[in-house]
Parts: structure tokens; sequence; C-alpha cells
């Protein structure tokens, strides 16, 4: 019965771990992003932010956030973990 809405093996990704410094790098940018991206998205919802003419100003204001790092983190702690699931 559940089969038609299994997902397969192959597109799901198991936990994994970072390692300590990854750990505190990760906390410290989502204690910064994540606010910033809440608040955004309500200003959007509520029309205090444009989504034409605010948008690239938003991205920006993620990058000096740290968004470019904190995903380099996320990256390396995903590629540690996919070369030795192989």
């Amino acid at each position: 019965m559940m089969e038609p809405y299994k997902v397969p093996m192959k597109n799901v990704i198991p936990n994994f771990y970072y390692i300590t410094e990854e750990n505190e790098k990760i906390s410290s940018y989502k204690a910064t992003i994540n606010p910033y991206i809440q608040e955004s998205i309500a200003r959007f919802i509520t029309g205090d932010m444009n989504l034409d003419t605010d948008w690239d100003n938003y991205i920006g204001e993620l990058n000096t956030l740290g968004m470019q790092e904190y995903i380099s983190v996320i990256q390396s702690g995903y590629d540690r973990w996919a070369s030795t699931a192989k």
C-alpha cells in the first residue's frame, strides 16, 4: 500500500555529522542568518520589501552576513560524508 509513495534510497541523504569546528561555525552563521531570513520573509509577505526592487539588496545582505561561507561549511561536511559513503 505504501510502495507508490516510497522514496528510492538513492534519493535519500542520510544524517551525517559535522566536526566540532564546523558545528561552531554553523551555529554562529545560523544565529545571524536565520533571523534575517525570517524577518525578510515577513517583510516580503507584508509588502514592506518588494521582490522586484529589494531582492538584490536581500541577497547582498545575506552575503554580508556570511551566507557563502555558511554554505561552504555545510558543503565540506557533505563532501566528507560523500567520500566515505561510496
